[in-house]
């Protein structure tokens, strides 16, 4: 079973309010997000799937942050970039850049968040490529 770190490249196609669980109510703009998560758990790089699935709507569990943000009507899985057999997801939150999501996907760790905002799809994929 493949393990790693991972980036999910999310379209939202409209300004929106969005429930993220715990967090409350965040205003997003539209445009693109970049989600960093760790897969090292017992099913590694399935939780991609999973994602994937939330964001299409074949599955309704909300269990992560990121599931409130795919489950959203406006959003789209747009690209995956993973990184086998890596940790590296905190030090990718640290440097990627864009706007942080205040708390979004860093409950278990020390980072400010593991969503960044992004306003130019051509920028972010010179920096995830």
């Amino acid at each position: 079973m493949k393990k790693g770190t991972y980036i999910i490249l999310i379209k939202l196609n409209k300004d929106s309010n969005i429930k993220i669980g715990a967090l409350g109510n965040i205003e997003f703009e539209k445009d693109y997000y970049t989600y960093i998560g760790s897969a090292f758990g017992p099913g590694g790089f399935k939780r991609i799937e999973r994602h994937k699935n939330v964001s299409n709507g074949d599955n309704k569990s909300i269990r992560w942050h990121i599931d409130y943000l795919n489950s959203h009507p406006d959003t789209e899985v747009v690209e995956v970039k993973k990184f086998p057999e890596k940790k590296i997801e905190c030090k990718l939150a640290e440097e990627l850049g864009g706007k942080s999501i205040a708390n979004f996907g860093s409950s278990d760790c020390k980072c400010d968040s593991h969503l960044k905002y992004f306003k130019d799809k051509i920028k972010l994929s010179n920096i995830i490529n």
